[in-house]
């Protein structure tokens, strides 16, 4: 089995822009994969504007979604969050739906069960986006059912998933790199004009190691959304030389009235920006609510206490971090 590892190397290959003949090769060979695994010429055509556009880490991670669900049946990373819908259009959500419901018979109940959950929340979203609230009602019927008859084949024991490869040998190369990074973002946003903040594996290695991880992938920063203008925020990276936003994320909430009908709340969540290193920025949007400070992406939602910021020192630069750190 071809198992590809995690790594700071293939992330810096996934982000980094690519000239249009290794995009024009990679779209052919990704199109060659989606056909032999899907048959699906709206699944194959859109795999192939992805490699083309340079989204070359989401579609990366589709085709092993393609790889594991279709007939060669072959994990090449160990992917459990992806959301395999995202960015489908709904001819392209019908065809891929349609294509799992094919390979039922040859999926475990759980596997099986938990694809169409993704399946049955995306159509669920878009009809609540809509407003068409008996097609939701069903897509939450249907959610229901398959979580039921996933909870079922587990305590049944019946498919054991693939398991993490095995830990990756990692060097200093992200902690000499990601020092230059931080320093093009303070460039960029200044810390005492946006009052950005450190959090996760950033913030973890400044205060155990007074340093970045050396096995990080990415820098993890934070910004409260009262106040932010988070318009101004996008302009200023999209014109910066040395980043790029690849992606913006929405928490989306269904939330249910006094009478039982339910409504969508979407709370931005997440800028995702890639450096010209290659290096991954995930920018966390904090909200206060409730006494507590949520954060999270489209597929995560995290519940803080409470926190203030003060000011800490990363590699000679100065950063903000919640506090107390332990805490």
């Amino acid at each position: 089995m071809l198992l590809i590892k995690k790594s700071f190397g293939v992330l810096k290959f996934l982000n980094r822009k690519h000239i249009w003949l290794i995009r024009t090769l990679a779209a052919l060979a990704g199109g060659i994969i989606a056909l032999i695994c899907t048959g699906r010429l709206a699944l194959i055509k859109e795999i192939m504007v992805q490699f083309y556009s340079g989204s070359f880490k989401l579609a990366g991670r589709r085709i092993g979604f393609y790889l594991l669900v279709g007939w060669p049946r072959r994990s090449i990373a160990f992917d459990p969050f992806f959301n395999f819908t995202e960015g489908l259009s709904g001819k392209e959500l019908n065809q891929l739906e349609g294509w799992i419901l094919r390979r039922q018979r040859r999926l475990p109940m759980n596997e099986f069960s938990g694809h169409m959950l993704l399946v049955d929340a995306a159509r669920g979203h878009r009809a609540l986006e809509a407003e068409l609230l008996n097609d939701f009602e069903k897509c939450l019927r249907k959610f229901q059912k398959h979580a039921d008859n996933m909870l079922d084949s587990v305590h049944q024991g019946c498919t054991k998933y693939s398991q993490p490869s095995d830990a990756v040998k990692y060097t200093t190369k992200f902690a000499v790199q990601a020092k230059q990074v931080l320093k093009d973002f303070e460039k960029n946003l200044p810390i005492d004009q946006w009052g950005w903040f450190v959090i996760g594996g950033t913030f973890l290695g400044l205060v155990r190691e007074n340093s970045f991880l050396e096995h990080d992938e990415d820098l993890d920063i934070g910004f409260f959304l009262d106040g932010l203008d988070l318009d101004e925020l996008k302009s200023v990276l999209s014109c910066s030389p040395q980043f790029t936003v690849v992606k913006f994320d929405t928490q989306e909430q269904i939330l249910r009235d006094r009478r039982g009908l339910p409504s969508l709340r979407k709370v931005p969540a997440m800028l995702k920006i890639v450096h010209c290193s290659g290096i991954n920025l995930d920018i966390f949007l904090h909200e206060k609510r409730n006494g507590k400070i949520w954060h999270g992406s489209g597929v995560h939602m995290w519940v803080n206490k409470n926190f203030s910021l003060e000011e800490y020192n990363l590699e000679g630069q100065k950063v903000l971090g919640p506090a107390p750190a332990d805490h």
